[in-house]
């Protein structure tokens, strides 16, 4: 025995050096979604359903029915908009898309865990809309920890609607390891 606790696993590697720089190499380069998406009744009741609300919220009255209104947070937890789950290669086993796993960071086989968001809320987001993503990636942290070395990048993200209407702002830390 070498000192070490039984079923435990030796520290990895981290990523390697190439995937770092090209990580690197993405810092400071904004991306716009391929396409918005768009807000259906379906997709709002079904979010709203997902995190055990009653009802999807209603906006205030305009000149007709009430507007229907995602909840806040919808449009953050949409990580990947795209349809690949059709296609079978969708799911890593972090859960993430084998094609979109982080805007402009491809990653390849490395592994992926969300480090902490915040969020600025600034306008409703309605059935109806097309909402579009920015997102930017700030900053690139290494670390060091019992598992081995990691990154942690920061990604700052700016959802719009089709008249460029700042929604809800994102400052989102994901670790790369």
């Amino acid at each position: 025995m070498t000192g070490t606790t039984p079923g435990a696993s030796a520290p990895t590697a981290g990523p390697d050096e190439a995937l770092v720089r090209s990580i690197e190499a993405a810092v400071g380069v904004t991306h716009v979604g391929s396409r918005g998406l768009q807000i259906t009744e379906r997709l709002v009741r079904r979010y709203a359903r997902a995190i055990g609300a009653d009802a999807p919220f209603a906006g205030a009255r305009s000149n007709g029915p009430r507007a229907l209104v995602a909840p806040p947070t919808m449009l953050t937890a949409m990580m990947n908009w795209s349809d690949e789950e059709n296609d079978g290669s969708f799911a890593r086993d972090d859960g993430f898309s084998f094609h979109d796993d982080l805007p402009g960071v491809h990653l390849g086989k490395v592994r992926i865990m969300g480090g902490g968001e915040k969020t600025r809320f600034l306008r409703s987001v309605k059935v109806g809309m097309t909402v579009w993503r920015r997102s930017t990636l700030r900053a690139v942290r290494h670390k060091a920890g019992s598992a081995g070395r990691f990154l942690l990048l920061t990604f700052d993200t700016a959802y719009v609607d089709d008249n460029d209407n700042l929604l809800l702002t994102s400052t989102k830390t994901v670790i790369v390891r």
